[in-house]
């Protein structure tokens, strides 16, 4: 007899029955093949999506499929729930998933200093309390201004946690950190072949 069993944690799994079985690690779906397949299921199930939602999903489940088909099949299901149904769009994505939205992370590492490259997702309908529009006359600076930000951020009920996340991935993907890798990496290179 076999025994199959899929996780995603392995250490969650008792010791006993952990030691009778085999692992196999698979690692998370390039993007291409998670599209494909996304794109295959919506079809298939008559669910309209657009490509920013099937990035949405891909970005959010961090390239595990199963969980991007959940999240799709919540969509599909709150969007059919309306009358006339509504179309899915990036928000619902992000909101089914539990992650900050993008324009409030981009509006927060602003606030933080960090300078904005256009974007052009669509998605900036989506709104944070606006911290600089308190009752006093004197707009906010530098480390007030940051902590009404982060005031309003818990306000609003985000994670922490998520939060920090999603700032530093978008730190990490900024233009300029991107520039100095690579001039970083060319620097390094260059020392290792000297005499």
């Amino acid at each position: 007899m076999c025994l199959y069993i899929a996780a995603n944690c392995v250490a969650r799994i008792i010791e006993p029955l952990a030691s009778r079985c085999s692992k196999f690690r698979f690692k998370p779906l390039d993007t291409s093949s998670a599209r494909q397949r996304l794109e295959h299921i919506a079809a298939a199930e008559q669910v309209p999506v657009n490509p920013a939602v099937i990035s949405a999903l891909i970005s959010t489940s961090s390239g595990d499929l199963r969980r991007a088909i959940t999240y799709l099949q919540s969509a599909a299901r709150l969007s059919g729930a309306t009358e006339p149904p509504t179309p899915i769009n990036v928000g619902d994505i992000q909101e089914i998933a539990g992650v900050v939205p993008d324009v409030v992370v981009r509006k927060f590492a602003q606030t933080l200093g960090v300078e904005l490259t256009l974007n052009g997702s669509g998605d900036e309908d989506v709104e944070m309390a606006d911290v600089t529009s308190s009752t006093t006359t004197t707009t906010l600076r530098g480390f007030d201004l940051i902590r009404e930000t982060v005031r309003s951020l818990i306000r609003e009920g985000y994670s922490a946690s998520q939060i920090l996340t999603q700032v530093c991935s978008f730190c990490c993907s900024h233009p300029i950190v991107a520039s100095l890798e690579i001039y970083s990496s060319s620097t390094t290179s260059s020392l290792s072949t000297r005499p």
